[in-house]
């Protein structure tokens, strides 16, 4: 750059606004008095405009080819496989008070839990949720490893190559020799809710839709504030709280909570599957009824006849069975695919092959003991607002029922 060069400089000040800076005659041509400055830049819609564009396209719009062809080159096209993602709105004064203080102490390396938390926050900002375990912590051990499980915001995972670009371009000058990086999805259990709320229509004059429809944000607002992070339980007084603060109307709800793990099998291989829901589920005796459902999806029998409607339930005595339903009654097809602990709260899925699987993913749900969830530092609980099936509301009138309902935690399954 000299004295001729036509250049500019950018920089952001005070109160998030933007700089323009230009030559002084040494470093960049000098400006001139009466020379008239046309800025054009673009502006962003922020977040929730900028992430998943392309998500509802249609698979030939994605698709984009060179429409010229010189020298004998190849025609080529390019596919747009993935929705944008990772847009972030710039960074808040508090979150810079915040992070500033951390980023220095790290000194750009990484040693302790924090460290690797800060490093890959400051580098890579779509983090919802984020949760560092040495490999003597994880279950079984691998010592000599550092394991990050990493939620981002948008999706439930991260993609290979954003594994790749944290452990190679973030981390892996910055970490202690002798040590390996790993990045693990996180552990999700989703919270199915269905509440019955009493209200007296003679104190508002709100519709049954209309409270539907308030206790159901309600419900996804304590979601959004209480859950979706490492190691934050669900606690149930605070969501029949919640729900009983929705208007001054509400006399009392009766609120149930289910437990849903989600896996994606290969279909027609045969594979194992151990789901960990870290909570006891309800069983008073042996023998009780099946505390165990699950979506849709079709399987073989032995014979290799194929069966459309089949889903997993438990026999009340730790095994896990195929049914299927045939003439309104419900049959056993698969006696014995995996088993249940009770007590600790795990289901073991033995060489299970299912053929087709409804948008390939099976969900499989459980009652727990207790309407206190608990998680661990590497689990998260969600409440999916994007399955219709999450929440579940229903609002009876004090003048047709007579008798108010109690909000005690009683399993209602």
């Amino acid at each position: 750059i000299d004295s001729t060069s036509e250049v500019y400089h950018v920089q952001e000040v005070e109160d998030k606004q933007y700089e323009l800076i230009f030559g002084d005659g040494i470093m960049g041509k000098k400006l001139s008095s009466g020379n008239i400055i046309r800025i054009v830049y673009l502006v962003t819609k922020g977040t929730n405009e900028a992430n998943d564009i392309g998500i509802n396209d249609r698979e030939g719009a994605r698709t984009f080819s060179i429409t010229s062809v010189s020298g004998g080159r190849t025609k080529n096209a390019v596919v747009v496989v993935t929705p944008s993602a990772g847009g972030e709105s710039v960074e808040t004064i508090r979150s810079v008070k915040f992070n500033a203080p951390k980023f220095f102490q790290t000194q750009n390396r990484a040693i302790t839990a924090d460290d690797y938390e800060t490093l890959v926050r400051k580098d890579f900002p779509n983090i919802d949720a984020m949760a560092v375990w040495g490999g003597e912590e994880n279950d079984p051990p691998q010592y000599g490893k550092v394991f990050l499980a990493i939620k981002p915001k948008s999706g439930t995972k991260l993609s290979l190559e954003d594994k790749a670009s944290i452990t190679k371009s973030i981390l892996k000058e910055k970490t202690i020799v002798g040590l390996s990086v790993e990045i693990a999805d996180p552990d999700i259990t989703y919270v199915k809710i269905s509440t019955n709320v009493l209200y007296d229509d003679n104190a508002t004059a709100l519709t049954i839709p209309r409270i539907e429809k308030l206790v159901t944000n309600r419900i996804k607002l304590y979601g959004q504030l209480n859950l979706d992070q490492f190691s934050e339980p669900l606690y149930y007084s605070q969501l029949c709280k919640d729900i009983d603060a929705t208007t001054s109307s509400i006399l009392s709800n009766f609120t149930r909570i289910n437990l849903e793990k989600r896996i994606e099998p290969v279909v027609s291989t045969e594979a194992n599957f151990t789901l960990k829901y870290e909570n006891a589920f309800h069983h008073p005796h042996d023998g009780h009824k099946s505390i165990v459902k699950s979506t849709s999806f079709s399987y073989n029998d032995e014979d290799g006849m194929k069966y459309n409607i089949c889903s997993l339930i438990d026999d009340g005595n730790g095994t896990i069975q195929i049914v299927y339903m045939l003439d309104g009654k419900q049959r056993v097809l698969i006696p014995d695919i995996g088993s249940i602990n009770y007590t600790s709260g795990i289901i073991s899925l033995i060489n299970f092959a299912p053929t087709s699987i409804v948008n390939n993913t099976l969900k499989i749900q459980v009652v727990p003991m207790r309407y206190d969830v608990d998680t661990s530092n590497r689990t998260i609980l969600s409440l999916d607002e994007n399955d219709v099936s999450s929440i579940k509301v229903v609002v009876e009138k004090l003048s047709e029922r007579g008798t108010t309902i109690g909000s005690s935690n009683v399993q209602g399954y």
